[in-house]
């Protein structure tokens, strides 16, 4: 989800729905080159677990940032569904060949991203975006750490 305050939406959903825990982070992803033709954004982010489903909350801290986009656009609300794949590459090539032309509005599948991922548009009805992150020991690294920290297990 793509909010205005971090802290206060992950405050109202562990105080007033009961979800939690939550973990929060901050990150600047430097080299992530964007549809705007601008490289690199920040965010203030965090995670709750809610019952069986791990949710990402980001609040823009630039107007760089796609997230800073869509809440000027639509608000807040949902911006993206992520999945973890083998291959962001083949992903990309799958879905060309389906007949849908993958437009990158973040890019970070580059050699140089020790993780590779990708907000693509127009592969659902709305403004939903898909966010491929492609499972390597890095990201289940740092998946699992967020997991733990939240009280949830990684999917299989």
């Amino acid at each position: 989800m793509v909010v205005k305050d971090r802290d206060r939406t992950l405050s109202n959903l562990s105080n007033a729905l009961g979800f939690g825990p939550t973990y929060t982070f901050e990150g600047y992803f430097e080299g992530v080159k964007l549809a705007s033709g601008a490289s690199g954004f920040g965010v203030r982010g965090g995670w709750v677990w809610m019952r069986d489903t791990a949710l990402e909350i980001v609040e823009p801290v630039d107007d760089l940032s796609p997230h800073a986009a869509f809440l000027k656009e639509h608000g807040e609300g949902l911006h993206h569904l992520a999945y973890w794949v083998g291959s962001v590459g083949g992903e990309l090539e799958a879905m060309a060949r389906g007949g849908t032309t993958p437009k990158l509005l973040a890019d970070a599948t580059g050699p140089d991203n020790a993780v590779r991922w990708c907000y693509v548009e127009g592969v659902l009805a709305g403004p939903t975006l898909i966010e491929l992150i492609e499972r390597n020991a890095i990201s289940e690294q740092v998946y699992a750490e967020v997991f733990q920290a939240i009280g949830g297990k990684p999917p299989c």
